[in-house]
C-alpha cells in the first residue's frame, strides 16, 4: 500500500505531469502531527439566503459597508437599501449610476456620511435621511477611489493626485488640500487606510503617507519609492492584519508592516497572465472568514482561486454552472460574514451547516498529485479513501438521502479522464462509511493522477487516501 496525496492545495504544473494537485470548492485545515490526518481535506462551507422580502435593489451586488448603530448599507444595480440583522430592507432614496463596482467608506458624524466612487462619480450617502446625492464640488477631480482616516475622506485621482474633505465634512474640499504621489509617473489605481495609515497604489509603485497635521493638505509621504503597484484597484482588501492586492505583473501582494510579500503560486499566475489587459483590470476579490480561516477569494470571468491565510495555501472555488464563485461584494455585520451575488441582487451569508449554496449544489473536488513508479508502469489493484462520512439527510433528494463519491482518473497528465466509479458516503445514519474501489488497471510511467468529487448536498471530506499498487515488470 503507497499513499495517495489528495490536494491540501491546488498547484498544477504547466504539463501537468510534474503536479496535478487541485482543490475545487475544498480546504485543507492543519490539525497537527499527532491528528489521524495531520492535513485533513474539507468542503467549503456552504450559503444561506440573507435577504428576505423585497429589497428594492435591482441588479449585482456592486459593494457593502457596514455603519455602527445604522446596519449594513448595499448597493446593488443602480439602487442601495438599508439591512438589519434579520436581513430586512429599508430602500434608499437616490440612485448610484453605472455598473462597475463602488469604494464606499463612512465617516464619525452622529449621521455617519458614506462617501462613494464608483464609475468617476463621488455621491454621498447621507444616513441620517437615507438619501444618495452626489455634491457640487469644483474643487475635486473625478476620483476613482476613497477611504477614510483621522476625520478625513481621502480620494485617489487617476492623475497621481490625493485630496482629502474637511474634518467629519463629506460635503468640502479645500481647492488647496491636495498632493501628488510622486515615485512614479503612473497615477494613482487605489488609496485605501493600512494600519492608520494611507496606502496610495499606483499602476507600478506604492506609497505610505500619514497624517502629519499640516495645511492645508494633512498628510505626507513616510515612504515612497516601492515599485510595487496595482494592476486592479478592486482586488484590494483587508485580510486579518494584512492589506492583500494584484500588482501589475500579476502576482499577489500582502502587505502586512511595510514590505509587499509576493504569496501567489505560478500556477495563478500563470492563470492571470492568460487574461487580456481588460480581463486583468477587472479582477475582483472578496474577504470571507470562518472558524479561524481568513480567506481572498480572486476571481476572473474564467476561475476564482481563494487564499487560506491560515494555511497559505490556494484553492479555486466555483458555483454551479459556473466557471467561478457567486461571490461579489463582502462585509462583516452582526457576527455574519455577508456577500452579494455577481449573478443579481440576492445576499447571502457565509453557513458551515449548510452544504449548498443558498439551495443551488456546488462540486467538491479533490485531485492527487501523480502515483508513479518510474521508470515502471503500475498496475493498481485497490485504491481505499477514509472519508469524512458525509452522513444522508432525510428528505425527497436522492442525492441527500444516499450520498456518492466519484471517482475518476488520467494517465496523461489531465488530458483526458476515465473511470466514473461510485461510491456511497454515508446512507442516512451511516456513520462508518469507508469508500473502496478496485481493478483500477493499469497505468504507463508517466504516472496517475486521481479524482474524487461529490455534488451531494452534505459534509464532505477526506482524511486520507492509500493505493495497491504492484510494478509492471516487463
Amino acid at each position: 500500500m503507497v499513499a495517495v496525496e489528495f490536494g491540501h492545495t491546488s498547484n498544477p504544473d504547466k504539463s501537468g505531469f510534474g503536479s496535478n494537485q487541485r482543490l475545487l470548492n475544498a480546504y485543507a485545515e492543519a490539525l497537527g502531527e499527532a491528528s489521524k490526518s495531520p492535513l485533513p481535506v474539507y468542503a467549503v462551507p456552504g450559503t444561506s439566503r440573507f435577504d428576505t422580502g423585497s429589497t428594492g435593489l435591482n441588479g449585482p451586488c456592486r459593494g457593502m459597508i457596514y455603519v455602527f448603530g445604522k446596519g449594513l448599507y448595499v448597493i446593488a444595480g443602480t439602487a442601495a437599501a438599508l439591512f438589519d440583522g434579520q436581513g430586512n430592507a429599508t430602500p434608499v432614496s437616490g440612485t448610484v449610476g453605472g455598473s462597475s463596482m463602488a469604494v464606499m467608506a463612512a465617516n464619525q458624524r452622529t449621521n455617519p456620511q458614506i462617501g462613494i466612487v464608483a464609475d468617476g462619480v463621488y455621491q454621498v450617502l447621507d444616513t441620517g435621511t437615507n438619501t444618495i446625492a452626489q455634491p457640487n464640488i469644483s474643487s475635486l477631480p473625478a476620483p476613482n477611489s476613497v477611504t477614510f482616516v483621522d476625520g478625513y475622506f481621502v480620494f485617489s485621482i487617476a492623475d497621481g493626485r490625493i485630496f482629502h474633505t474637511n474634518l467629519n465634512n463629506a460635503l468640502t474640499v479645500n481647492a488647496l488640500a491636495y498632493a501628488t504621489a510622486s515615485s512614479r509617473s503612473d497615477g494613482l489605481r487605489r488609496i485605501v487606510t493600512h494600519r492608520g495609515a494611507l496606502i496610495a497604489l499606483g499602476e507600478a509603485s506604492l506609497e505610505i503617507w500619514e497624517d502629519a497635521g499640516t495645511m492645508p493638505f494633512a498628510f505626507a509621504p513616510i515612504r515612497a519609492d516601492v515599485d510595487i503597484g496595482c494592476i486592479a484597484e478592486h482586488t484590494v482588501a483587508t485580510a486579518g492584519d494584512a492589506l492583500l492586492w494584484v500588482d501589475q505583473n500579476g502576482m499577489v501582494r500582502q502587505l502586512t508592516a511595510s514590505e509587499p510579500v509576493r504569496i501567489s503560486t505560478h500556477a495563478l499566475e500563470r492563470a492571470i497572465s492568460d487574461l487580456t489587459w481588460e480581463e486583468r483590470r477587472s479582477l475582483r476579490a472578496v474577504r470571507t472568514y470562518f472558524n479561524g480561516h481568513d480567506f481572498y477569494a480572486l476571481t476572473s470571468p474564467y476561475w476564482t482561486w481563494e487564499y487560506d491565510m491560515a494555511t497559505g495555501l490556494w484553492h479555486e472555488r466555483a458555483s454551479g454552472g459556473q466557471p467561478n464563485w457567486f461571490a461579489q461584494g463582502f462585509e462583516s455585520f452582526n457576527g455574519k460574514v455577508v456577500i452579494g451575488s455577481s449573478q443579481d441582487a440576492s445576499l447571502h451569508v457565509l453557513d458551515e451547516s449548510a452544504q449548498t449554496e443558498s439551495g443551488n449544489p456546488y462540486l467538491f473536488l479533490a485531485q492527487s498529485a501523480p502515483l508513479h513508479a518510474f521508470p515502471k508502469g503500475l498496475i493498481v489493484d485497490q485504491l481505499d479513501v477514509d472519508i469524512i462520512p458525509g452522513v444522508g439527510i432525510t428528505g425527497p433528494d436522492p442525492e441527500g438521502t444516499n450520498p456518492k463519491l466519484m471517482l475518476d482518473w488520467s494517465d496523461d497528465g489531465g488530458q483526458t479522464w476515465t473511470g466514473g466509479r461510485v461510491a456511497s458516503l454515508g446512507r442516512v445514519g451511516e456513520r462508518m462509511a469507508a469508500a473502496s474501489f478496485h481493478q483500477l488497471g493499469a497505468t504507463l510511467r508517466t504516472g496517475r493522477t486521481f479524482r474524487l468529487a461529490s455534488s451531494s448536498p452534505v459534509a464532505r471530506g477526506i482524511l486520507n487516501a492509500d493505493a495497491r499498487v504492484r510494478p509492471i515488470l516487463a
